[in-house]
């Protein structure tokens, strides 16, 4: 028996449905018609015959006997679909199709591997902005201390030198009156 994600175009959504269809390997796929296929939750009538195709060749590729229809009839929820008037079955894949759909596919994938790069950039940039921006915060902070102490020994130094001119001033009105003045000779 071969497993359900190993069928081409099988992924675990897919794998889901087909199993609470019942269909639990490649071989119970090929052995059902593309009727009975389309009916089950999830496959529509344009996925069915890729579905279909794509588990007959596992078959194959695996060298199973022809798949033969099984005696009893599975139990399938069966839902009426008005089929389009234009549109007919599809027919299954062509080689360029496939081709085409594997390079979409890898496009998509690489296309996801580069946004949750981005993503992941995106979040390192945030936390260094962060950190910056906290390091510019305590570099202000003590700027800003610097100036207080800077600020405040500069008005101590003012009123020191003050201090030192009126004594300065005081000692002279004092002294003046005390000494004789000198008068010119001519």
């Amino acid at each position: 028996m071969t497993a359900l994600l190993k069928i081409a175009g099988v992924g675990p959504a897919l794998a889901k449905a087909l199993m609470a269809g019942k269909l639990t390997s490649a071989e119970a796929i090929a052995n059902l018609s593309v009727g009975e296929l389309a009916e089950i939750s999830g496959i529509g009538l344009r996925r069915a015959p890729k579905l279909k195709a794509a588990a007959a060749a596992m078959v194959k590729a695996n060298g199973a006997a022809t798949p033969v229809k099984p005696a009893a009839k599975r139990t399938v929820r069966k839902v009426v679909k008005p089929a389009p008037k234009s549109v007919a079955a599809p027919a299954p894949k062509a080689p360029a199709l496939d081709d085409a759909l594997a390079a979409a596919e890898a496009a998509r994938i690489a296309a996801e591997v580069r946004a949750e790069k981005a993503e992941l950039k995106a979040r390192k940039a945030k936390k260094k902005a962060a950190a910056l921006a906290a390091e510019f915060a305590v570099a202000k902070e003590n700027a800003k201390n610097k100036a207080k102490k800077t600020k405040g020994k500069a008005k101590k130094a003012i009123a020191k030198e003050k201090a030192k001119g009126k004594s300065i001033m005081a000692a002279k009105s004092g002294a003046g009156s005390s000494k004789p003045k000198k008068t010119k000779k001519a």
